[in-house]
């Protein structure tokens, strides 16, 4: 910090009962009251830039599970082990689970018969 008699210098009006707060405080502290205030400050500002980081880091990461999620093949059905029998139909597929193992169809299956619906929305 510069000389006390060449650093920057600023009157601030504080409401009533706060000067005695920021005195408790700094005494509480073993500091003095300028100091304390000079450190409230820069916490307050660099907790604006540290929100500011976050944020961007959350934005970022909800883009890529975005991102991700557009990825992954879409479930279109479901199948016994054996590719005898494939349905869209889920209640039909839960009537097979008691007797046949059921498996599941993703989109892009090169074995499945089912054609992948068309996705709400898109441009025909």
């Amino acid at each position: 910090m510069a000389d006390s008699r060449t650093a920057d210098k600023f009157v601030v009006r504080l409401p009533d009962g706060m000067r005695a707060m920021v005195e408790g405080k700094a005494i509480d502290l073993h500091t003095s009251m300028n100091t304390f205030v000079v450190q409230a400050i820069s916490e307050k500002l660099a907790r604006g830039i540290r929100q500011e980081l976050l944020l961007d880091a959350l934005e970022r990461a909800t883009n890529q599970r975005a991102h991700q999620a557009l990825q992954q093949p879409r479930l279109i059905g479901w199948r016994t082990a054996d590719y005898l029998f494939e349905t869209a139909d889920r209640a039909v597929a839960d009537n097979w689970s008691a007797h046949n193992t059921m498996l599941p169809i993703f989109e892009g299956d090169p074995v499945t018969k089912l054609a992948a619906p068309e996705l709400q929305g898109a441009p025909s």
